[in-house]
């Protein structure tokens, strides 16, 4: 396997792009564990944690989506930088 992992940071959010040259098989449930039918019930060891990520990021206002290619998964992970947080608080 082979993992690329880079972070880009701006004033306003973290990008966290991880690429991986992942099976098909996985990248089936990867495209079912981010679809909007996903069933928790149905799927009870199928990307199970996945899921759990999935949902933790977008409980904290974060977004996190992928993109298959052929030979590789990216995800990216979209994050608020904490001066952003602060600033909109105020």
């Amino acid at each position: 396997g082979k993992i690329n992992i880079s972070v880009i940071n701006d004033e306003n959010e973290i990008l966290i792009k991880y690429i991986d040259n992942i099976s098909a098989k996985s990248k089936k449930i990867i495209d079912e564990v981010f679809s909007d039918d996903y069933d928790e019930e149905l799927n009870k060891d199928i990307g199970l944690n996945l899921n759990i990520v999935k949902l933790l990021i977008e409980k904290i206002g974060a977004k996190i989506w992928l993109e298959n290619k052929e030979n590789s998964t990216t995800f990216y992970i979209r994050l608020v930088s904490k001066d952003r947080r602060t600033n909109k608080r105020l």
